[in-house]
């Protein structure tokens, strides 16, 4: 099978937090793997950058592909923080709580297709493998029995 999940609980030491995530493969399992052990880290960066209730503890993720892509880019990029703070504006603050969430997401499928057309590791016969994406953060505001589920998805990289 060429399909990979993922359900990590306290989310970025956040007891509220669960994430889940499920990737469809096909034509080999690189794709689908690399998703399932990366995606979630630039969910992670992304959040934590962001002043959210989550935690990106440096020291375990030193080793991680998706947010050390800038050694590999040639271009400069916008910085991705500031593109998001821009679009916070008159909101509530459970809104731009959402709206985080929502940017981490994007960033992090931005990223995601970056580290596969790079191709490490590819053995497809027919170029390379792909994925199709599911994720999702479900939030617990276990004080008042109330919570989101932020439910993102990717049709097929690469």
């Amino acid at each position: 099978m060429e399909d990979t999940n993922i359900i990590l609980d306290k989310f970025g030491e956040n007891e509220n937090f669960t994430y889940f995530g499920v990737f469809d493969g096909y034509d080999g399992e690189v794709a689908s793997r690399r998703a399932a052990s990366q995606l979630h880290l630039a969910v992670l960066f992304s959040l934590s950058e962001l002043n959210t209730e989550v935690q990106f503890l440096k020291e375990r993720y030193v080793y991680d592909e998706i947010n050390h892509l800038e050694k590999y880019s040639n271009s400069e990029e916008p910085n991705f923080k500031n593109e998001i703070l821009a679009d916070l504006k008159d909101l509530t603050e459970e809104e731009i709580n959402q709206k985080k969430i929502h940017h981490s997401f994007t960033y992090a499928y931005r990223q995601m297709d970056k580290l596969l057309s790079r191709g490490k590791d590819e053995t497809s016969k027919v170029r390379w493998s792909g994925a199709t994406a599911c994720a999702c953060i479900i939030e617990h505001k276990r004080n008042n029995n109330e919570g989101w589920i932020h439910i993102s998805n990717c049709g097929n990289y690469i």
